[in-house]
């Protein structure tokens, strides 16, 4: 492994300890054969865990007045159409999720609508062919109207 490498990993995965491996075992062969990258693992080691042992300290209100004073600021000194045009962008970016939702619910209806639309039409179609059907089975030697049908067993009268 050349230097240039072994100080990319040092001052990312190494230190950070997602290094795994055959990467992590030719790092470390590395360190212990190059001086300079040694001091640098070992630097960074050192400045790390003095961070993590650092107290973690809020800023002082009046810093986070200074702060919300200066974006006010900013944002009157850009104007009311820069600040409407930010809130559609921010709207259009971070709402995005929900506008496909909403396309996919609307979607949905027109499917279901069609699909239920599409079933009462063929419902119609079969009943049609059934009155049809009906209609050209003979009666009995009888006039039409008189509702007694010679079209076969009783299991077929009922169906029918």
């Amino acid at each position: 492994m050349d230097c240039k490498r072994a100080k990319g990993l040092v001052l990312s995965d190494y230190t950070d300890g997602v290094l795994r491996g055959h990467a992590l075992e030719e790092l470390e062969l590395h360190l212990r054969s190059c001086s300079s990258c040694r001091r640098l693992a070992e630097g960074v080691t050192s400045t790390g865990e003095l961070l993590k042992s650092a107290a973690r300290v809020d800023a002082p209100q009046a810093v986070w007045n200074r702060i919300r004073a200066e974006i006010s600021r900013i944002l009157i000194k850009e104007g009311f159409v820069e600040t409407v045009l930010e809130r559609i962008r921010y709207g259009l970016y971070h709402l995005r999720p929900t506008v496909m939702a909403t396309a996919a619910i609307i979607v949905l209806i027109f499917v279901l609508a069609t699909a239920r639309f599409v079933s009462y039409m063929n419902y119609s179609a079969a009943l049609s062919v059934r009155e049809d059907i009906v209609n050209m089975v003979s009666l009995n030697g009888e006039e039409r109207g008189s509702g007694e049908y010679d079209i076969g067993t009783s299991a077929e009268t009922f169906f029918l």
